[in-house]
């Protein structure tokens, strides 16, 4: 009949909610690096003083697993998103007979990471412009040998992810690639193009 409308029936399947992981503060708190027992923590020590290296422990809120250092990821809202665990020799050189390792998976929790900016949790309180850098080490480091910047990492080479370019989208930035890297962060994938983008916005 051609006056009859076939009818089909539309099922919206509505996505699961993703489980991002969410460490508790209390984490932070327990492995709190506060007698500097991290391979990374005795490399402040050793080069720049107990008291300097106490700062920055503080300031990042450093923690210790089994003597490697946990870089803990807090936004501005001190939400903890992530725990990062590097194995560094009190030379600070990375140990590499050991892989670096998550928070999460060593708590055998079953959740996708939604990383920001390691460091991002001192933006709110300070108003120095803004420096990032590649690595959580670095911008340790950096603050120390020049604490006129608030010293970010973007965790890695391909880590200016939207989001987190997002998150400084209202300041003065500074970047400052590992060497030889210039050209990546200018032009690659994961680049300056999502601060460029965010600032059009």
């Amino acid at each position: 009949d051609n006056n009859t409308l076939d009818t089909q029936t539309i099922v919206y399947h509505k996505q699961p909610a993703i489980n991002y992981c969410h460490p508790p503060i209390e984490d932070i708190s327990e492995t709190f690096d506060h007698k500097l027992e991290s391979g990374f923590a005795k490399f402040l020590e050793e080069n720049f003083g107990k008291t300097k290296a106490e700062e920055v422990v503080e300031m990042y809120f450093l923690g210790n697993y089994n003597g490697d250092v946990i870089f803990w990821q807090l936004d501005r809202n001190n939400d903890v998103r992530a725990g990062k665990i590097i194995p560094y020799l009190p030379n600070g050189k990375r140990n590499r007979n050991d892989l670096p390792n998550w928070w999460h998976k060593v708590k055998g929790k079953d959740c996708q990471l939604r990383q920001c900016l390691f460091g991002d949790h001192l933006i709110p309180d300070h108003d120095n412009p803004i420096a990032v850098v590649e690595s959580a080490k670095s911008a340790c480091i950096m603050h120390l040998c020049n604490p006129y910047y608030i010293w970010l990492s973007a965790e890695g080479l391909h880590g200016l992810s939207y989001d987190k370019c997002n998150s400084i989208k209202d300041y003065e930035v500074v970047l400052f690639p590992d060497a030889g890297y210039y050209e990546e962060w200018l032009h690659g994938e994961s680049s300056t193009k999502n601060l460029l983008l965010i600032g059009q916005q």
